[in-house]
């Protein structure tokens, strides 16, 4: 397999109450799918599948893909709580050729700097993700970050001005 697109589970974020919590489809992976459909590619949905982080990288480790991609977004638009579920699953994944997808990834790629990915597909990710299935090097987000710069200052709120 070329290429496999993950939707992670973050369910957890929510609890005691994550039995009752309701699972976000994953439009823009399955858009994302759809256009690469004449590539080896694979789909997991682990939100849908009630994956735990355990059994997602499981599953990725059995499939083999030459890439991962995670997708944080459900229809163009940024899921934070997404992000706590993607970092969990990058931890602990040991894949050589991880990537992430989205609009928070895109907005803030600096907060991504210390994460073992090989990079971020910005804005929609469809060339990238072509080139990846094509066996290219995909245009990636840069990370924004000078060698002086505090790693956390994009963090940090803005103090107020009185």
């Amino acid at each position: 397999m070329k290429l496999l697109l993950v939707f992670p589970n973050n369910l957890s974020v929510y609890g005691v109450l994550s039995t009752l919590a309701a699972k976000t489809p994953p439009i823009q992976l399955a858009t994302y799918a759809a256009s690469l459909r004449q590539y080896n590619i694979g789909v997991l949905d682990c939100e849908g599948e009630e994956l735990t982080v355990e059994q997602s990288v499981n599953r990725i480790l059995l499939l083999a893909p030459e890439h991962v991609v995670i997708c944080t977004d459900h229809l163009n638009s940024g899921d934070v709580s997404k992000l706590e579920a993607t970092q969990d699953l990058v931890e602990h994944l040991p894949h050589p050729s991880i990537w992430l997808e989205g609009v928070v990834p895109t907005a803030h790629p600096e907060w991504f700097t210390e994460w073992n990915i090989k990079g971020i597909l910005p804005g929609e990710a469809f060339q990238g993700l072509q080139d990846l299935c094509e066996g290219k090097e995909p245009k990636k987000a840069p990370f924004l970050r000078s060698e002086n710069d505090d790693r956390r200052a994009s963090r940090r709120m803005a103090e107020p001005r009185l």
